[in-house]
């Protein structure tokens, strides 16, 4: 996937979502959790990341081989080539998603979890231009 495809890509998933992908497990962020009503919520980079890959990184070797690593984690990295993301270590992709990753994280403050919907677009259309602006690509 491109550059601009991908950085498009999670702009719509998380104007979507509406809400941060926030695990009171983890007392964090996380790149796949519950919403609380039988569904998911994905973060920047969970959103890219297909499912079955997803569950077969969670559920090998006793599980968690790839929630709460960073982007450069090389766990984290076969994930996303198996899901047509290169993201290789010094590459604009990895940037993106390291800047999305923080954008998310970021608009994700525990004390505004129910932040008005939109706030949380305001956020990420925020976060989009200014990321838009330091890769050189549309926001």
């Amino acid at each position: 996937m491109a550059l601009q495809e991908t950085h498009d890509k999670i702009k719509a998933h998380l104007l979507a979502q509406g809400r941060p992908a926030w695990s009171s497990d983890l007392s964090g962020c996380a790149y796949r959790t519950s919403d609380g009503k039988g569904g998911q919520l994905m973060c920047a980079v969970g959103c890219l990341i297909k499912d079955d890959v997803y569950e077969r990184y969670q559920n090998a070797n006793g599980g968690a081989l790839i929630e709460g690593r960073r982007v450069s984690h090389l766990n984290l990295r076969r994930a996303l080539k198996e899901s047509g993301i290169e993201a290789e270590e010094g590459t604009q992709m990895q940037e993106l998603l390291r800047l999305w990753q923080r954008v998310h994280d970021d608009a994700a403050d525990p004390l505004l979890l129910d932040v008005d919907k939109r706030e949380w677009a305001q956020r990420i259309h925020d976060g989009a231009a200014e990321i838009a602006s330091e890769l050189n690509i549309n926001p």
